[in-house]
């Protein structure tokens, strides 16, 4: 059959990829296929994120990511995705819409003792998306934050899922200069980062990508203690659920010609499962553009 489009670039725009789902498109901007996500969960459930590989041997993340909406589902038919946040009764999700919430806004949030302790702690990578296991692994908690169970050892089968941030740097293609920086698995076999992090301004924000998540690390005294899956998870479902819950939550019901922008590093988004609106002839066209550091963005 006709190739999954999903994260391919348009000819000539290696920064761009394509989203979404489609049972057939003919030569969209030099594109023939079906579309639909390789995040097998996906379809059934949402996942707050961030754009990126975080693994050992993945690019640093885009710092600014666009999607713009060629096509998107009609709207009544099929009905709003019901979505039951732990923290509130329901949302009202339209076909295809995406919510955003802030990290910065999470750490704002958060009880005093659980924001000294998240500036203390560390996430851990190694396989990123390698830990993926089809119909296992990640089953999503209700807040779509967390994964419920770990995945099942040992991690040695190729991945059925991969990261689209795979390409030159903004600055290269922009410019001639720079360029992603890449993790060396020999000499860093798990790729470390604070689990907060501070911009330029001198705001608090946080990141960490729970489902490439291998434990987060504890600072005691001049050591690293690593923290079990469990314990790591538990503690960031914590840290963000305040934060990604009504009414800090920003819903975007896309129309065909919206285009958002964002900061990927103090933002996680989560599209609404497929399974809401695959429908005979229902589409949704998307795409998104990466901008990546020419630098570490992550400390």
């Amino acid at each position: 059959g006709a190739s999954n489009l999903r994260g391919r670039c348009f000819p000539g725009f290696p920064e761009t990829n394509v989203l979404g789902y489609a049972e057939a498109v003919e030569d969209w901007h030099g594109l023939s296929g079906h579309l639909e996500p390789t995040a097998w969960w996906e379809k059934r459930s949402g996942q707050f994120h961030h754009d990126g590989g975080f693994s050992s041997s993945a690019p640093q993340p885009p710092a600014l990511v666009s999607m713009y909406c060629e096509e998107a589902p009609s709207k009544g038919t099929p009905p709003a995705f019901l979505w039951h946040p732990p923290t509130a009764t329901h949302l009202d999700c339209p076909p295809g819409a995406t919510m955003f919430f802030s990290t910065r806004v999470a750490l704002q949030l958060a009880p005093v003792d659980v924001a000294a302790r998240a500036r203390c702690l560390r996430c851990c990578y190694k396989e990123g998306f390698g830990r993926i296991r089809i119909g296992e692994y990640p089953i999503l908690s209700e807040s779509f934050l967390t994964p419920l169970h770990p995945p099942s050892a040992p991690i040695d089968e190729r991945a059925s899922h991969r990261s689209i941030t795979k390409f030159e740097s903004f600055e290269t293609l922009a410019f001639g200069q720079g360029g992603g920086v890449e993790a060396d698995t020999d000499t860093a076999p798990f790729f470390h980062h604070r689990l907060v992090q501070c911009d330029t301004r001198g705001r608090e924000y946080v990141v960490v990508h729970t489902v490439c998540l291998d434990h987060l690390e504890e600072l005691t005294g001049d050591k690293w203690m690593p923290l079990s899956w469990a314990a790591s998870q538990e503690f960031v479902e914590r840290l963000l659920a305040p934060a990604a819950s009504p009414p800090y939550l920003q819903l975007i019901d896309w129309q065909a010609g919206d285009v958002v922008l964002w900061d990927n590093l103090q933002t996680q988004h989560s599209v609404t499962p497929t399974d809401a609106y695959v429908v005979k002839g229902q589409r949704r066209l998307m795409t998104r553009t990466a901008m990546m550091p020419a630098m570490a963005v992550l400390s």
